[in-house]
């Protein structure tokens, strides 16, 4: 594991309140108020499972939401809303199902799962055409948005949380609960390859070595694609990247992205471009990596003005964005990653108890300084 920051960079609060069970969970106060708290345990509903978390990935969005930013309005409805106090964040997680709100038989108390962590409403629009996953009025993990009832909005940086039982998903015994935290960013990488038309083979372009960068170049790899380059600008991504079968690994600080990979194919370009940078100026390098016919996929979102040269988009090229991922890629990426199609391991450099969330997030947010891909916390 690397480098861990020093001790006393967040503030470490404990509340106890009296008479009732509590639980100890990481919880999002305002921005940038992070405290871990004795909170009340949930009690699951009729549809629910109680979980004990064993793990539960620190995400580039709950940064975000630290910040006080709201990434997923902003990705699935195109605008913020402000962010309520007292959100338990964390929405990759696993665990062990303990309890249950409705007793069937067979029973699962006792099952290793992974949680799908948003459900939509089922009845706007946008659900009756099938496209749940941009539905406005999802309940969802790791962030207050659709919760009701609830003085703590349930996340996964917790001892214990509810979740649906339609969307827990039974581990298989070669995935960890650790490498589970993946799941969910594996469900949109396959949502992003699909989106971006990958077929045997293609050739495509990741932006980004992060987590979700890392990820859609093994899914695409697994949907057939031929050659997949990558660039990212520290060194860690970069050695992962060579690590987990990455073909072409571009560091971004030596070479211009596009200039390489028109080089290497050419002068054709890439079918596919994968932008989870969220930068102006990468977003706009990537169209120009882009072959004729070709797409380029918008990950991290982007908000705000880009001056456009409207020749990038000539050729029957075409630009997407994607929020979230529909129900059914997360049982494709447990069987990519069950498969081993898909590896995760190499990314995780830094675990932490759930006390030490504080530490985690510092190392997160400066992940070149201490050369971070994915922090993991075991609550």
């Amino acid at each position: 594991m690397s480098e861990s920051p020093p001790a006393g960079t967040f503030k470490l609060t404990i509340e106890t309140p009296a008479a009732m069970p509590t639980m100890k969970a990481a919880v999002l106060r305002g921005k940038g108020r992070l405290e871990v708290l004795d909170v009340p345990v949930f009690a699951p509903r009729y549809d629910e499972f109680m979980l004990r978390v064993k793990a539960c990935g620190v995400c580039g969005s709950d940064i975000r939401y630290f910040k006080g930013e709201n990434p997923w309005s902003l990705h699935t409805l195109g605008y913020e809303q402000e962010n309520p106090p007292n959100m338990i964040l964390g929405h990759e997680f696993s665990g062990k199902i303990v309890s249950e709100g409705r007793p069937r038989e067979p029973s699962r108390i006792g099952e290793r799962v992974a949680v799908e962590p948003y459900r939509s409403c089922g009845e706007c629009y946008y659900c009756r055409i099938g496209k749940h996953n941009i539905c406005e009025f999802q309940e969802h993990h790791g962030h207050d948005h659709g919760w009701r009832g609830y003085e703590y909005a349930p996340g996964g940086m917790a001892e214990y949380t509810p979740a649906w039982r339609s969307h827990t998903y039974k581990l298989p015994s070669n995935v960890s609960y650790d490498e589970a935290t993946f799941i969910d960013g594996l469900a949109v990488a396959v949502r992003a390859v699909e989106l971006g038309g990958v077929v045997p083979g293609s050739e495509i372009l990741v932006i980004g070595g992060g987590p979700i960068g890392l990820l859609i170049a093994q899914a695409a790899k697994g949907y057939g694609a031929n050659r997949a380059f990558l660039s990212d600008v520290y060194d860690k991504p970069l050695e992962v990247a060579s690590k987990l079968g990455v073909d072409d690994v571009i560091d971004a600080r030596r070479a211009k992205v596009s200039d390489h990979v028109l080089k290497e194919t050419g002068g054709l370009g890439v079918g596919v471009v994968f932008d989870t940078t969220g930068s102006a100026e990468a977003i706009l390098d990537g169209l120009r990596a882009l072959q004729r016919g070709g797409t380029e996929v918008l990950l991290a979102g982007y908000h705000g003005a880009i001056p456009l040269d409207f020749s990038l988009i000539s050729g029957d090229r075409a630009i997407r964005s994607l929020a979230n991922n529909p129900y059914r890629t997360f049982q494709t990426a447990i069987d990519l990653m069950a498969s081993r199609r898909v590896k995760v391991k190499p990314m995780i450099t830094h675990v932490y108890p759930l006390s030490k969330i504080g530490e985690a997030f510092e190392v997160v947010t400066h992940k070149e300084e201490y050369g971070a891909i994915k922090a993991i916390i075991h609550p």
